[in-house]
């Protein structure tokens, strides 16, 4: 049984480029059926340049060598911040690696000092595996740092 204990959170760089595009896409497209393509994408072609400045910034669960999981903050200005791709791979759903992230992010934001946090709308992170759980922890964590938290 796969548990944390294996897997690592640790802020992407260019060599998980592929890896992440290996993830996310398949989950949107197979398994929520959305057709979208990696050219639709802009945010996830420059993963880089869209997440990791300002105050944002981008995480990969790394299980061994497979990025399995992600999530970014996106600096929207007027310190604020949006939460953005967040996936983890159907094999390692139900581990607590989702959870990790979005603590990952919120410990972000704190340490920034962001007022206020909110959620793309993103209808596989809607329906993973677990969500009205991660979303009652993350509004109340959100609320105790005195940021704002949406779902829309």
């Amino acid at each position: 049984m796969l548990t944390m204990n294996s897997v690592v959170i640790k802020p992407f760089n260019a060599e998980h480029q592929d890896a992440v595009e290996r993830l996310v896409l398949p989950i949107q497209q197979v398994e929520f059926g959305v057709e979208i393509t990696r050219e639709e994408q802009p945010d996830l072609m420059d993963i880089a340049g869209t997440f990791q400045h300002g105050d944002g910034n981008f995480w990969v669960a790394m299980d061994r060598d497979d990025v399995v999981g992600t999530i970014g903050v996106v600096d929207i200005g007027s310190q604020q911040v949006a939460l953005k791709k967040m996936f983890v791979s159907s094999s390692h759903r139900g581990t607590g690696i989702a959870q990790s992230l979005m603590n990952t992010a919120i410990e972000w934001c704190e340490s920034k000092s962001r007022r206020s946090c909110s959620e793309e709308p993103n209808r596989a992170y809607n329906e993973f595996r677990g969500h009205q759980t991660v979303q009652r922890r993350t509004s109340r964590r959100c609320r105790e740092i005195g940021a704002a938290y949406s779902t829309g």
